[in-house]
């Protein structure tokens, strides 16, 4: 019976596979021109221009860089690399106390004055082109960097980005909130309260971690990186499911700053080895890195 299943199984992939190299070959020899599908899902009655679709384009997560050259972060990491390298040039250390008007006395080393002297073409050199590079996209970015900042003021729209995948989703603010309440609506799911017990719940966690201190289950470490401070409700917001008729919202409650927030960290990252599995695969790109790590045996391919 074994045998025989394992022959079924064998012909049936065998047959999978040379249709999907059948459906290989027509594909890679029909030349078809590429869709650009755009990352912007406009659902909102506000007509997008072409400027603000091309400044959107990139994502919420993209940070543009900075237009002006960071000066003091320059220099302060270009001397430490130097003390690093090539120790200390003066009679005090940074945090040496000395008096606002005492002269720092430097006494640099016949090796250290060759490599400060290289350095300093070196950073002249960086300096110059980086502010040349900083000067040449300015224009633009500060164009894009204007184009959202107009975006941001618009109050009858809210920006967001869809439950599955990457992109931005805009939706009406009266559209976003009437779909949000009509969720919160829901009694099943939803209770309202009369007061937030939040002050409450912070007190009662810290009296117990306190307690698991001095009981030593828990480090006094670990006490100070879990003990909750201004702790603050639960916010709930909600994406769109733009993949399904209506565009329905999925909400999403975040727990951030919430009382037990720094306590749900801990417990997960010495919770976390036990979700190991040699089954578990983290996402499509670990999948395929497998797939090509795999050894088969030719002998098992029929």
């Amino acid at each position: 019976i074994r045998l025989h299943k394992q022959n079924e199984w064998l012909d049936v992939h065998t047959k999978k596979l040379n249709i999907l190299r059948s459906l290989n070959k027509l594909c890679s020899s029909t030349k078809q021109t590429p869709r650009l599908i755009s990352s912007v899902k406009n659902l909102s009655k506000r007509t997008l221009s072409e400027n603000e679709i091309k400044a959107l384009e990139n994502g919420l997560d993209y940070v543009y860089p900075s237009l002006r050259f960071d000066e003091e972060t320059f220099i302060s990491n270009i001397e430490t690399c130097f003390v690093t390298v090539l120790g200390r040039t003066t009679d005090k250390c940074d945090y040496d106390e000395k008096d606002s008007d005492e002269d720092v006395i430097y006494n640099m080393s016949p090796t250290q004055l060759k490599f400060a002297n290289k350095m300093r073409n070196i950073c002249d050199s960086f300096r110059y082109n980086a502010k040349r590079v900083l000067s040449k996209f300015h224009s633009n970015i500060a164009s894009i960097m204007k184009t959202l900042k107009n975006l941001a003021k618009d109050k009858s729209i809210v920006i967001t980005k869809p439950d599955k995948g990457r992109g931005i989703v805009i939706m009406d603010r009266n559209e976003y909130l009437t779909k949000m309440n009509s969720i919160l609506s829901d009694v099943r799911t939803f209770k309202e309260i009369k007061q937030d017990p939040t002050i409450e719940k912070e007190d009662q966690l810290t009296r117990k971690l306190l307690q698991l201190k001095n009981d030593n289950f828990i480090t006094v470490e670990e006490y100070k990186n879990i003990r909750p401070t201004g702790s603050q409700p639960g916010r709930i917001y909600g994406l769109p499911k733009i993949h399904k008729v209506g565009n329905p919202l999925r909400p999403i409650v975040s727990a951030i700053n919430t009382y037990n927030y720094k306590l749900s960290l801990m417990l997960a990252n010495k919770l976390e080895h036990l979700r190991k599995s040699v089954t578990l695969i983290l996402d499509t790109f670990s999948f395929v890195k497998q797939l090509h790590e795999l050894k088969v045996n030719t002998d098992e391919i029929g």
